[in-house]
């Protein structure tokens, strides 16, 4: 391994073809790291100084029979530098109208030839790019003439067009790096000399020889504080620049075959406190999985690590070297199958979407997305993998219940990662009576199943965060809505919680003449379920606030519940009462109380039950709140 301080123009040596491999992440910098490189670059073409941009790390790769390019390197970091660095100077040429800009050190030694054998360059610019945005990247480095993507509609609207003037809804990132400096240079263009830049512009450039290992380099540059999500720390582990083949197959095929594929796992879950990829989360379930498969016999101690969330790619290296004797071949097949099973069912959209009454597979999502119930997802994935279709349904059936009987009661959540991330797997509860039985007879009493009474009393009484009580009503209302409904039930997020006495009540309700424990009620029941109803539509403050006639009817255009809450078979019957009060509020969540033990049944069985109230795994994973 050898490191240099390398001008940009002899990173780019007319004999040099640079690769980023095709297990790479995207390109990915936004304008925050366009604009600071702009001016940088305009501080660069007005002084006479050698200006140092960051490091770079390349490797040596063997060199194909009869290329006539005589060095070969792959990008092992420094992509994203690299990537806007090019498009740059593909600007600045098509700008200043000088294609010498750009060719001069941007293309291969032989111009003529545009195609090597298979193991080499595919095309005359110096870069290749990975899969998911050479497309992109080779459309920009090949304009003869500057073009717009980001331009007018037929009205006065700018939207994005391809190079055929076809609508683009998301454009590819290099896309709007291209757009942006065009947009910026055009105005700016005398501020820009290429001569100065190519002159002092450096890197330091570690180069790294065929044999060494580029893995332990990532390694590095993760502890060093690069941000690496764990899936692409995972990807540049089990694939190098010899097995691409694998890579191909086992992959790009399930997490970036297409820009909606990878766009499916890069997104963002809220769990608990933190926000991970849905990408990272599929990988810590699936690990999850590994190591309470009795076949590999992991110890007690060894799950308690693996469990850690924030020490996951560590976890896999440790679990394959240790467990799978350092063979990544016996797991890689697995991860792409699971991977199909996983993202075939598990759904972040849900939230967006009607819940129908019988679909289980989509009301587990809604739990899991809906209600922040990502801890249930080890256990899903599990059921996916090997219960029956039978035993399946009646398990995701059994979990409602489970779940949202314990929503309902405030239970505790802070058992459900030993449940789920744990218990269930290592016990190898694949029926609904081996599930049953086991919250029943073998759980902490922390994980009780709700009965009967305790929902009841709940209902009248608890108070609940206003996420909850919207996720129970509505789940509630896709249970009872009749599928003839002249109203259509939007997704989740299309509510929110409205109380119908309202929580200024005293100011516009009145409670002269009324005794203090009368007021003290009042106030007790004006959180209860039996006073909320979810709402397609928030009411204005002035009709949430006034008298019940007013928030039935609206005033000045402006709706009420009547229109609002139309349809709704959790309130319907309700809006033609002339009055609201305590005695309603009570009348109601009695209403509620028979309709949620008639939906979600009580599969409780208080015999046999664990006394012990703190979880092994506690502080090793994250609680979410559901």
């Amino acid at each position: 391994m050898e490191a240099h301080t390398k001008k940009i123009t002899e990173v780019f040596n007319k004999n040099r073809f640079l690769e980023i491999p095709y297990y790479q992440r995207s390109y990915v910098w936004r304008e925050h790291e366009w604009n600071r490189f702009l001016e940088d670059m305009e501080d660069l073409s007005s002084r006479n100084k050698p200006y140092f941009i960051g490091s770079m790390i390349l490797k040596q790769k063997l060199t194909p029979t009869g290329s006539v390019v005589g060095d070969i390197r792959l990008v092992i970091d420094g992509q994203q530098r690299l990537t806007t660095i090019v498009v740059f100077f593909k600007v600045l040429s098509l700008l200043k109208q000088s294609p010498k800009i750009f060719d001069t050190f941007l293309l291969t030694m032989n111009k003529e030839q545009t195609k090597l054998d298979e193991d080499g360059p595919i095309n005359v610019i110096a870069l290749k790019h990975n899969h998911i945005d050479a497309p992109s990247f080779e459309k920009i480095t090949s304009l003869s003439e500057p073009i717009d993507f980001w331009k007018k509609d037929n009205g006065e609207k700018y939207s994005w067009y391809d190079e055929n003037d076809s609508p683009v809804k998301n454009p590819n990132q290099i896309i709007k790096l291209y757009q942006h400096f065009k947009n910026y240079i055009s105005n700016n263009l005398d501020k820009f000399s290429s001569t100065d830049i190519k002159g002092q512009l450096e890197f330091v450039v570690i180069d790294l020889g065929v044999e060494e290992d580029e893995q332990q380099i990532f390694d590095t540059i993760n502890s060093l504080g690069v941000v690496l999500t764990t899936s692409e720390l995972l990807k540049n582990y089990f694939f190098d620049a010899n097995n691409l083949s694998d890579y191909e197959t086992y992959w790009k095929s399930v997490f970036e075959i297409d820009k909606e594929t990878k766009d499916y796992w890069d997104q963002e879950i809220i769990s608990g406190t933190q926000r991970p990829h849905l990408i990272d989360i599929f990988f810590n379930a699936f690990l999850m999985i590994k190591i309470h498969d009795e076949r590999y016999d992991v110890s007690t101690e060894d799950k308690k690590e693996f469990m850690r969330v924030d020490k996951l790619f560590n976890s896999y290296k440790t679990f394959i070297k240790q467990y799978l004797n350092g063979d990544k071949d016996l797991i890689i097949q697995e991860v792409h199958e699971c991977a199909k099973i996983f993202k075939n069912f598990f759904n972040p959209d849900c939230r967006y979407e009607s819940l129908s009454a019988n679909d289980y597979d989509s009301r587990i999502n809604e739990i899991i997305f809906a209600l922040d119930g990502t801890t249930l997802i080890p256990y899903v994935l599990y059921v996916l993998m090997y219960a029956s279709e039978e035993d399946k349904v009646k398990i995701f059936e059994y979990l409602e219940s489970y779940m949202m009987r314990r929503v309902i009661c405030h239970k505790d959540t802070r058992g459900y990662n030993k449940l789920f991330y744990d218990s269930l797997l290592t016990n190898e509860v694949l029926t609904f009576e081996d599930l049953r039985t086991y919250i029943n007879e073998k759980s902490e009493k922390l994980l009780s199943f709700p009965n009967n009474t305790a929902v009841k009393d709940s209902v009248n009484d608890q108070y609940l965060v206003n996420k909850q009580n919207t996720g129970i009503l509505y789940m509630l209302e896709s249970k009872l809505r009749d599928e003839y409904s002249s109203t259509k039930l939007l997704g989740i997020q299309s509510y929110s919680l409205e109380h119908l006495m309202p929580r200024k009540w005293k100011e516009t309700w009145g409670k002269e003449g009324m005794k203090e424990e009368e007021i003290d009620l009042w106030d007790k029941k004006l959180y209860t379920m039996g006073n909320l109803t979810i709402i397609t539509q928030k009411l204005n403050s002035s009709i949430s606030n006034s008298t019940w006639k007013t928030k039935l009817d609206g005033k000045n255009n402006k709706p009420g519940l009547r229109k609002c809450a139309s349809g709704l078979a959790t309130l319907d019957e309700y809006l033609n009462y002339d009055v609201w009060n305590v005695d309603k509020i009570v009348e109601r969540a009695e209403f509620l109380y028979d309709k949620i033990i008639s939906v979600w049944s009580d599969y409780s069985n208080h015999t046999n039950v664990v006394e012990n109230d703190a979880p092994d795994y506690e502080e090793v994973i994250p609680g979410v709140d559901i």
